[in-house]
């Protein structure tokens, strides 16, 4: 896919691209029979002319993540302790995390699924934040399905350097994932689709079994971000996908004056990264 085509005009501006990959897991488990398509794009805002309706039909993949939504509750009815909603969309279902009052009008995390593929009626478990600050950049859902599909999808928005106590905000977030992942059955598959605001520079990462956690592709140099992100990977044995195959290691961002980085990432286990 050309992303800058994917944007309909010429990047001379700051601007996200979607990290798209595909992946198939008959390898792992035989009742993995589909290539499924997930897509992680950080849309920097939706509003009335850059709706959702028209990115999920643009990306079309069957698990789709999105980050900086912009979303809130103003326009729903939140009871107690509410954080998260569901809302139908086309042939989508979305998993929606608003901002909270605390949080950056930036936030505002999604997860946009299938209905055909994994209906309602297959979520077993939603996680959100508890922490006030951490809401509106994180969620997570697992599904299960009587075929045997099992799932683990966690969409996480971390915080660039500049925003104030970004470190801070980001130490809490991998704690998170580390709850939710330290606690998950082996039997279902973790996903994770982030805009890491990390980059992971291209020296391999193996874990003990000698299997490729974070790939060479890619020139980027890895920041302080990116050390801890490479951190997390080791500890839980995932693997970023777009850092082992040479045609999914591009940029993400096109920042101003030509400037290209990857800070997106979509992970999973080595296992998984194989099919």
């Amino acid at each position: 896919m050309n992303f800058a085509s994917w944007l309909r005009k010429p990047i001379t501006h700051a601007a996200s691209i979607p990290s798209i990959l595909q992946f198939g897991l008959a390898k792992e488990r035989g009742i993995y029979n589909h290539l499924w398509h997930v897509s992680s794009y950080n849309c920097q805002y939706l509003s009335a002319t850059r709706p959702v309706e028209e990115l999920l039909k643009r990306l079309h993949s069957d698990v789709i993540a999105l980050q900086s939504t912009g979303t809130t509750w103003k326009f729903y009815n939140r009871v107690a302790n509410q954080r998260c909603f569901s809302k139908n969309i086309g042939e989508y279902y979305l998993l929606q995390w608003p901002i909270s009052d605390l949080g950056s009008r930036c936030s505002g995390v999604t997860l946009a699924v299938k209905r055909a593929l994994l209906p309602k009626s297959s979520i077993l478990q939603v996680w959100s934040p508890e922490q006030e600050s951490l809401q509106g950049r994180a969620g997570a859902a697992r599904f299960r399905t009587h075929s045997g599909i099992d799932f683990t999808f966690l969409v996480s928005y971390f915080p660039p350097s500049s925003v104030p106590f970004a470190s801070d905000i980001s130490e809490a977030l991998w704690r998170w994932h580390d709850d939710i992942l330290d606690n998950l059955p082996r039997r279902t598959l973790p996903v994770g689709l982030t805009d890491a605001n990390s980059s992971l520079g291209s020296f391999p990462l193996l874990n003990q079994a000698d299997e490729l956690l974070i790939g060479a592709h890619g020139k980027f140099p890895e920041n302080a971000a990116g050390t801890v992100f490479r951190h997390f990977l080791r500890k839980h044995s995932l693997t970023a996908l777009n850092t082992i195959f040479p045609s999914a290691a591009k940029p993400t961002f096109y920042g101003n004056f030509g400037k290209t980085s990857r800070v997106d990432f979509i992970f999973t286990t080595p296992t998984a990264a194989r099919t």
